[in-house]
């Protein structure tokens, strides 16, 4: 899958393109001032590219930044399907009003015991919050990433547009612009370049 649209955060607006290949193959890139920002991970190894570094160089990226992409590496598979044999424990946290929708709140711990919370609408059955704490350094900070205006894509439920806050505070927007799917994608594409 190839997802293209922009990110808007502190007054700007930037472009990006992300792949997504299964088994949790991901990649992004942003471009900022003619030059590009790539993440990506091939399901092993996560590397990136920043436009900071002079001699554009990939770099293997740093565990904190990698536990976060792994997540959004899963976007294309539910984090049910599969989660015994995956090693996530999933529980069932009960059913509440969450941000005017009544919700049911489910707390799962992954292998690495990384927690992620998903708020699923209890009336159409989607995905419209999770919740993960994220580790920058020693100090941790809640990430709260809504998912709005679902569409069925190939059978595919896309959010075209997810709001990340940190802490409490909007941090920024993405709203997808355009998605293509059965693509073919080269497995070098995630790989990191030597």
């Amino acid at each position: 899958m190839k997802i293209s649209g922009k990110i808007s955060g502190m007054g700007t607006e930037i472009p990006f393109k992300m792949f997504f290949k299964q088994p949790k193959c991901i990649r992004s890139e942003i471009s900022m001032n003619g030059k590009n920002m790539i993440q990506a991970f091939d399901g092993k190894v996560g590397w990136y590219i920043s436009p900071q570094n002079k001699d554009n160089k990939p770099e293997k990226m740093p565990e904190e930044m990698l536990s976060k992409l792994k997540v959004q590496s899963n976007f294309l598979e539910s984090p049910f399907k599969d989660y015994k044999q995956k090693g996530v424990k999933v529980k069932l946290a009960g059913k509440s009003k969450v941000d005017g929708r009544n919700a049911y709140k489910l707390i799962l711990t992954m292998k690495d015991k990384q927690g992620l919370t998903v708020y699923i609408d209890a009336d159409k059955y989607v995905f419209f919050k999770t919740t993960i704490e994220v580790k920058k350094g020693k100090e941790k900070a809640r990430l709260d990433t809504y998912l709005k205006n679902h569409k069925n894509i190939n059978g595919i439920l896309i959010p075209y547009s997810v709001e990340n806050y940190i802490n409490g505070k909007k941090a920024s927007s993405m709203q997808i612009e355009s998605v293509e799917t059965d693509i073919k994608l080269d497995d070098a594409l995630f790989r990191m370049p030597k």
